[in-house]
């Protein structure tokens, strides 16, 4: 039953696609100190229902930050010295979340990620509508963890690490082919909610409006 439910989630964000995948990256000098004292950097990604890169951009650092830090977090030193500041990206999420349902694969550390950067520039909260895809895809995949619940799944063929080396947009990516798998498989047992099981991934990709129709036969930019 579970399995069928999660199905529907993702056929419901395929029909109708108000809403954005967020990810999240913070790399900091040392894993073991606490984020508030040690150097950091953070980047930030968003995508589209269409996998149209709505956001990707890179924090400034605030103090100075090592090129072995730079060099782990997967960034160009100039990058990170021409990088906006938080508040530039906080003005279009708050801008963003307050239109659409927010995917991401663990919304807790995401959001655990933006309330520090938000404290740290003495922001507001950023407020949104977090639906979790990990825990849709747990029950899609079933391997119960005890009788509290499902185990929680990490992204098909990850590394260890989850999403480790990877950009955002790229893990953004990842998180938006996960939900279309969902959405493609077919249902079992009650056949009156079963789909044609000939549909593909291809069929439930978010429904493009005319402006995108025509956007996409002319092969301009979103």
């Amino acid at each position: 039953i579970d399995r069928n439910r999660a199905i529907l989630w993702a056929r419901d964000l395929m029909q109708f696609p108000d809403w954005i995948v967020l990810s999240v990256k913070t790399t900091r000098q040392s894993e073991r100190t606490s984020p508030d004292e040690c150097a950091k950097i953070v980047s930030i990604g968003v995508l589209g229902p269409h996998d149209n890169i709505l956001l990707d951009v890179l924090v400034r650092p605030v103090g100075a930050v090592s090129n072995e830090l730079l060099r782990m977090h997967g960034c160009e030193p100039a990058r990170a010295f021409k990088a906006p500041s938080f508040e530039d990206s906080h003005k279009i999420l708050a801008a963003g979340f307050a239109k659409t349902r927010i995917l991401c694969w663990s919304p807790s550390r995401t959001q655990q990620a933006l309330d520090s950067l938000c404290a740290e520039y003495k922001l507001p909260e950023l407020k949104g509508r977090w639906i979790s895809v990990q825990s849709e895809y747990s029950k899609f995949v079933g391997e119960l963890e005890n009788q509290a619940g499902y185990l929680m799944q990490r992204v098909p063929n990850s590394a260890s690490s989850e999403f480790e080396g990877i950009s955002t947009i790229t893990e953004c990516k990842k998180i938006s082919e996960v939900v279309r798998k969902i959405a493609a498989s077919s249902q079992v047992s009650d056949s009156a909610l079963t789909f044609n099981k000939n549909w593909s991934a291809a069929f439930f990709r978010p429904k493009l409006n005319p402006t995108s129709k025509i956007r996409e036969i002319l092969g301009l930019p979103e």
